[in-house]
């Protein structure tokens, strides 16, 4: 089977970006396919590291964890893939994660944006999986604040505490002239950006971020000592320089609608891309 034919109805387009292979698509669960053909490609490792941008955490319970542990056992391909996505994992897109980790797709994960950090099923910070393996599940909040003042990327009174979520990010601090920067080498990342991390929930509207948020939020230049200079649009590329995927996650559901992601598309072009890419014309899903 064919990533087109395995996403069918998802609305899958591939971007030419040069630091690494890229898809946009539309309901987040269909991404394991996009991951599997990537680790099928050479592209990532089997499992690999997964740097997560969403409003959401995703990492709820799936609950099909015996269906998750045979095929695990029997062997994936996008077939097996693509009707575990379609009939098993759940329409609101949140237990994707933990079933990627649970079919050995998925090693560790580190999501930025998170609003609901302290919802109901927010998972311990350590995952095991149905083998007794041990995962990293790391949910920090935005990366403007995170780069400040006692944020997670910048701390280091508690470096015992984050240092596991620097490792995966590749993150290291330098003693010689005391700020942090990548650390290039290493098994590449996966990136993957869910659009609903740069919407505002408002009674009941969802709405895209604005060019004042977005410039507020991702051009803003820390000036805390271990991570002066440095902006979230330059971690955003800092990472996609160390990944060997790039998947964008539409969901127009959760984002308000076509027309704001069509909006938070162009903006996310602007201030982080410098209008570098070229995204296809999008279809309109009022499922």
């Amino acid at each position: 089977m064919s990533l087109e034919a395995a996403l069918r109805g998802d609305d899958l387009h591939k971007i030419d970006f040069d630091p690494c292979s890229t898809f946009i698509h539309r309901d987040h669960r269909w991404v394991l396919c996009i991951l599997h053909h990537a680790q099928q490609q050479g592209w990532l490792p089997a499992p690999c590291d997964l740097v997560l941008f969403d409003q959401h955490h995703d990492v709820v319970q799936p609950n099909c964890m015996e269906k998750l542990q045979r095929l695990r056992s029997d062997g994936l391909d996008l077939e097996k893939l693509s009707k575990l996505c379609e009939e098993d994992l759940r329409a609101l897109d949140d237990d994707w994660v933990l079933a990627g980790i649970e079919l050995g797709l998925v090693r560790n994960c580190v999501v930025f944006g998170v609003h609901d950090r302290y919802g109901p099923n927010l998972p311990a910070e350590n995952y095991v999986d149905h083998f007794g393996n041990n995962h990293l599940i790391g949910i920090l909040s935005r990366l403007d604040g995170e780069l400040g003042y006692q944020g997670k990327l910048s701390d280091m009174a508690y470096r015992d505490r984050y240092s596991p979520i620097w490792d995966i990010l590749r993150w290291k601090y330098s003693t010689d002239n005391h700020v942090f920067d990548f650390e290039r080498g290493g098994d590449p990342l996966w990136v993957d950006i869910d659009l609903d991390a740069f919407a505002i929930n408002w009674t009941d509207y969802t709405l895209p971020w604005n060019d004042q948020i977005f410039a507020s939020e991702l051009l803003h230049r820390s000036d805390y000592s271990t991570t002066r200079g440095w902006s979230p649009k330059e971690f955003i590329l800092g990472l996609l320089d160390l990944a060997g995927l790039f998947t964008i996650a539409t969901e127009p559901r959760h984002c308000g609608g076509i027309q704001n992601v069509l909006q938070i598309l162009e903006r996310l072009n602007h201030y982080v891309f410098d209008d570098s890419l070229d995204f296809p014309r999008l279809e309109d899903d009022e499922s």
